[in-house]
């Protein structure tokens, strides 16, 4: 944590619109991140063929049990139990 932020690796996520991956452990990790009630920092993740992308703010929540749903921006990056991740521009 740092000045009250979470700071969340997202081991190069690529945050262009409707990508779907599975990112082994990510479940677990969102739900500590959701446990510690803080602001969230999302750093290194990509957009698109491997572009650095600058730490993003963001904020998330369950939708379902088996569902969290981070919002960075306007993207909407939805995390499964399973470890499936899939990024939603809602801005489009």
């Amino acid at each position: 944590m740092i000045g009250g932020y979470v700071m969340v690796d997202c081991e190069g996520l690529d945050l262009t619109s409707d990508t779907s991956v599975t990112k082994t452990g990510f479940w677990n990790k969102a739900k500590r991140v959701l446990a510690q009630e803080c602001p969230i920092v999302a750093y290194n993740c990509v957009y698109g063929e491997g572009k650095p992308v600058t730490p993003v703010t963001c904020f998330g929540w369950y939708i379902a049990d088996d569902t969290i749903v981070i919002v960075g921006a306007t993207l909407h990056i939805i995390i499964k139990d399973d470890d499936s991740v899939v990024v939603q521009d809602v801005g489009n």
